[in-house]
């Protein structure tokens, strides 16, 4: 077996001597894209520990997922199939990608001694030239600005205060967190790798409404929410650079019944 670890500890001493933060938090469970031989591959679990999970499991979760393709007059619906490790998205590799999850879930918790129900959104968004601008579409977005290792994060179309974390993940182990300029734009100096990258973050803000969730039996109820909750993942893969580091072992997906956020 290869040993990993002297490049990957190379790779962020490197770094940490340019002024560069590695991060140390995970953002939560999330979903990203991967460019298949067929299409699009969509995950969920943890892109730095190579966690995926799998279907019969926590992938079962991901419940009517909705994926459009990005076009010049406007989107087109993607079809989704349920592969066992990953969803499969019927869509060239080539094409800008949006996928949301929404199930309507509300979560609860304590905030300031008051119980608060938080409705979370996941989505991810795959960008097949990530050096070409992207408008925003999802409530909460991340978008290719153009600009190389520049990306602007917006929170119904605004960009978000100046401040806000994201982070920059691979899957051999490798991450960066970043803050956002008052612009909304985080950068990340330098993507040595060749293949995948996933720029994702969170954000949960005071945004009270009612929300409809999917039951079991494929029935709905109305649902009241104190807060939004998002999760968003940007992903690409960069063709060009140092030939990317061997991946990590795969790490076992979690067990049923254990909270994504």
């Amino acid at each position: 077996m290869t040993d990993r670890s002297p490049l990957r500890t190379l790779a962020q001493t490197t770094l940490v001597a340019a002024g560069l933060l590695v991060a140390s938090q995970s953002v939560a469970h999330q979903l990203w894209m991967e460019p298949t031989d067929e299409g699009l591959a969509m995950y969920y679990g943890y892109l730095d520990r190579n966690l995926r999970e799998v279907s019969p499991g926590r992938l079962d979760e991901i419940v009517v997922p909705r994926a459009d393709r990005i076009t010049d007059s406007g989107s087109e619906a993607v079809a989704i199939s349920n592969e066992g490790d990953h969803l499969a998205l019927d869509t060239s590799p080539d094409a800008p990608v949006l996928l949301v999850f929404d199930n309507g879930q509300v979560y609860e918790n304590e905030r300031d001694g008051e119980t608060v129900g938080t409705h979370w959104t996941m989505a991810t968004r795959y960008a097949p030239q990530n050096d070409e601008p992207a408008e925003p579409r999802l409530d909460f977005d991340i978008v290719p600005t153009g600009e190389p290792g520049a990306f602007r994060v917006t929170l119904h179309g605004d960009p978000v205060d100046s401040g806000h974390t994201v982070r920059l993940s691979t899957e051999y182990g490798w991450t960066m967190d970043r803050r956002t300029e008052d612009d909304g734009v985080v950068t990340f100096p330098s993507l040595p790798w060749q293949g995948v990258y996933a720029v994702a973050s969170r954000h949960n803000v005071a945004e009270a409404g009612t929300r409809e969730r999917i039951l079991a039996d494929g029935g709905t109820e109305t649902i009241d929410h104190d807060r939004r909750g998002f999760v968003t993942t940007l992903t690409f893969r960069k063709t060009e650079g140092r030939e990317p580091l061997p991946p990590l072992p795969k790490s076992a997906p979690y067990e049923e019944g254990v909270r994504a956020q």
